[in-house]
């Protein structure tokens, strides 16, 4: 999962059953996204 700002994500991943990070956002670009150094985490987001 991740989390940043105000939203955030959860969802399983098993090994060679299931499909990987990567392979569910093929177009993410490390360098370009949001980090929690800059953009922070709100608290809540993280109990979820």
């Amino acid at each position: 999962g991740a989390a940043v700002g105000v939203s955030g994500q959860a969802f399983t991943i098993l090994p060679k059953q299931t499909a990987c990070y990567h392979c569910m956002f093929p177009s993410l670009d490390e360098e370009s996204m949001p980090t929690c150094s800059i953009e922070g985490v709100h608290p809540p987001i993280l109990s979820l």
